[in-house]
């Protein structure tokens, strides 16, 4: 999904540009960048999350990291995007729901099918 995620990005001049990508390896980062052409890597997430030119974060980790991945994000003022799912409990998800709004930042999960026309178009025919 990552790689999808980067090829669409690129294409969208008016929604931001892909500065910088991490990985637990600095190869992955390193050949990921290559073939998207992103001019910063880091080995380390926190790295990136203490980076000042970085403004928003798409985590796409293991689930079962999101929640540390996302906090660590949130802790350093960056607005995250969260790929699915979300978290593994509610209790994870309302923690970093909380963080997010006392730091008033924007928080979401990559669930990208809400916003087909296809689904607007049943939430409207259901209200």
């Amino acid at each position: 999904m990552q790689k999808k995620f980067a090829a669409t990005l690129t294409q969208l001049d008016e929604c931001g540009n892909l500065l910088a990508v991490a990985s637990r390896a600095s190869g992955t980062a390193e050949q990921f960048a290559a073939e998207f052409n992103i001019p910063k890597t880091y080995a380390s997430y926190l790295d990136l999350a203490c980076d000042p030119e970085i403004d928003i974060v798409y985590v796409a980790t293991p689930h079962s990291l999101h929640y540390e991945n996302v906090k660590l994000c949130l802790e350093n003022n960056k607005n995250v995007l969260c790929e699915k799912s979300f978290t593994v409990n509610a209790a994870q998800a309302c923690e970093l729901i909380c963080l997010a709004r006392d730091r008033k930042l924007f928080l979401m999960e990559a669930f990208w099918t809400k916003f087909l026309p296809a689904y607007q178009q049943l939430s409207k025919s259901s209200q």
